[in-house]
């Protein structure tokens, strides 16, 4: 239509071919000819709104890309001109709701890059300013147009992204704010029931909802909140303009659907894979967008996750996912966070690697050398240090079910803890969890502990040093629990072996209560590593029953039992059970022998 009406007489010539620059993504030039625009007719509020919505449509155009030295400028720019518009046409519905977008879009923003050491004019405490802010531009939205609906699902958006914003970021209890944005969604839907934009947000709030009580750990199910994420989504396809939205959106759900099934003890591989099928629609629909990248490698990370609980070869989904964040980093060389999963991807083919008898140090090796290179650009990222010590760690945990000296992986682990306590205060983000590496800590003592067991050396300094670091706090946690199941199996046969009946029924119980702690967290313990440990539980209560009698073979029982169950559900973990039968079996012939069992893994499954 404006090129039609090009050349007919007009007041503002200036101001048309300003619109029709902007329909065509060409800023500059539409910057330009509004500007003059504005000379020849400053009294028409429409130039300041075309202005506001030329530097907007600039912004919207660096979010994706991760550009945010472009981002914050014309977003600032096009709120200055939008304020304008509004002094002069305060009772404008279309400049509030456009003002109202614009502000939503810098919370988003502001949240998104909430921890980046490169956004100081975002950091976490001026992230409650934009969420305020935004909420006023679209209250006064919703004040001149009260039966509108784009200004509810505009609020909606912004307690869905302060929601986001204190699971992720803050670690704080979101359910008021998600509360709130499904009411107003739900407002916005009455007045529009064909608004996708207003469906659309109240499945992304749905989902959020899942991720949250996921997050806190709890045992609900948390399928029939994706049930209602799933339902949203599908009635903002039918109405929603923008199908790349929309297909990202269903993978996300997807994704949580996957984790969901996976506690209940589901094999979610196809979910997984459908999940993976919308994110590389998302890709192929914007493929200029880092982020998607991003989402496509989460999504190929979790099908090579679910392959390792299932005992299949990952390689060829480890790689893939791996590609994706690759490209990912072409296009931002600056996400540190992108960087973070390629290295996490090679820690679990170190575990896959142990599964198949390789050697897994030389994949440990890729996967810090990530670290270390994410680290010189940004050394006092607390989280960077954590996850290398943690990498560390873990490929010690391999070599030591190698039955080899994990102790140089140990001390490189030790070395990484120590820079991660000189790091200053501000370094510390809102999210980071202190107790992480205290917990890697222990099981840096609990694997020294181990290997020295093995070699007939003391091990009460390590013993006494896991002691000093654990506190009554960390026993309720799904990380401790497993490290305790281990330590507290160690410290039975220790006392089995010097004929401290009093002391191995100490450990043996507190054993159990770790176990019982596993059980409550099935989406952060798999249920290999749980049937496994109650399987060494068993195993333990039969070495210290009677030989010959009815109680040890029940225990005995109770253990083979356990460990089909490992066998059944990730035909890898047989490296781990070898050895517990054949002491089984000992125990079996009435051979009390607990100072000849072989070692135990402390650890089995995939890393959290």
């Amino acid at each position: 239509f404006l090129e039609r009406g090009r050349g007919a007489p007009s007041t503002a010539p200036h101001y048309v071919e300003a619109l029709l620059h902007l329909q065509d993504g060409e800023h500059d030039d539409a910057l330009r000819l509004a500007q003059q625009a504005r000379r020849l007719i400053p009294w028409e509020h429409e130039v300041d709104e075309l202005i506001g919505a030329i530097h907007s449509d600039r912004a919207d155009a660096a979010y994706p890309r991760g550009l945010l030295a472009a981002f914050w400028p014309s977003a600032g720019a096009a709120d200055d001109a939008y304020r304008t518009a509004i002094a002069a046409a305060p009772s404008d519905p279309r400049i509030a709701r456009a003002h109202c977008r614009l502000r939503a879009a810098m919370l988003l923003y502001a949240t998104a890059t909430a921890n980046a050491a490169d956004a100081p004019e975002s950091s976490p405490p001026s992230v409650v300013a934009y969420r305020d802010t935004a909420r006023v531009a679209c209250l006064r939205a919703h004040r001149i147009a009260p039966d509108h609906a784009e200004a509810f699902t505009e609020l909606a958006w912004i307690a869905q992204r302060w929601a986001d914003h204190q699971l992720w970021t803050l670690g704080e209890d979101n359910r008021r704010a998600l509360r709130r944005g499904r009411t107003l969604a739900h407002q916005a839907l009455r007045r529009d029931p064909r608004s996708g934009a207003a469906a659309d947000v109240l499945s992304d709030l749905h989902r959020l909802q899942a991720e949250s009580l996921q997050t806190r750990a709890s045992t609900d199910d948390v399928r029939p909140w994706l049930d209602l994420a799933e339902r949203y989504h599908r009635h903002a396809t039918r109405f929603f303009f923008d199908d790349d939205v929309t297909v990202h959106r269903m993978a996300a759900i997807l994704y949580g659907r996957g984790y969901a099934e996976v506690a209940a003890g589901v094999d979610a591989t196809q979910t997984f894979q459908r999940a993976v099928v919308y994110a590389e629609r998302s890709v192929a629909a914007a493929s200029d967008k880092p982020a998607r990248h991003y989402n496509l490698g989460v999504m190929r990370s979790a099908v090579a996750q679910m392959g390792l609980m299932r005992g299949r070869d990952i390689r060829p989904a480890l790689g893939r996912s791996t590609d994706a964040y690759r490209r990912a980093l072409r296009l931002n060389p600056d996400d540190e966070l992108v960087a973070l999963q390629i290295a996490l991807n090679y820690g679990m083919g170190a575990q896959a690697a142990f599964y198949r008898g390789d050697d897994p140090r030389p994949w440990v090796a890729h996967a810090v050398a990530r670290m270390n290179d994410l680290l010189a650009r940004k050394p006092v990222l607390a989280h960077l240090h954590d996850v290398r010590a943690g990498l560390l760690v873990e490929g010690a945990r391999h070599v030591l079910n190698r039955e080899e000296d994990p102790r140089p992986l140990l001390r490189r682990a030790d070395i990484s803890l120590r820079m991660l306590a000189s790091l200053p205060p501000g370094s510390v983000s809102g999210l980071y969890d202190p107790a992480f590496p205290i917990f890697v800590q222990i099981e840096r003592w609990s694997f020294e502990a181990h290997w020295r067991w093995n070699q007939g050396q003391p091990i009460e300094a390590q013993l006494a040093a896991i002691d000093a670091l654990a506190t009554p706090a960390h026993r309720t946690h799904p990380t401790f629990a497993t490290i305790c199941a281990g330590v507290e199996a160690l410290r039975t046969k220790r006392a089995l072996t010097r004929g401290a009946t009093a002391a191995a029924t100490r450990a043996a119980e507190t054993m159990a209560d770790c176990i019982a702690v596993m059980a409550q967290h099935p989406r952060h313990v798999p249920m290999t590593e749980l049937a496994l440990y109650r399987g060494i539980l068993a195993l333990l209560h039969a070495a210290m029953a009677p030989p010959e009698t009815p109680e040890r073979q029940t225990q005995l029982d109770a253990a083979t039992a356990q460990w089909a169950i490992v066998e059944r559900e990730n035909p890898w973990m047989h490296v781990y059970l070898t050895s517990l039968r054949a002491q089984a079996r000992m125990l079996a012939r009435g051979d009390r022998g607990v100072e000849a069992l072989a070692p135990v893994a402390l650890r089995a499954g995939v890393s959290g």
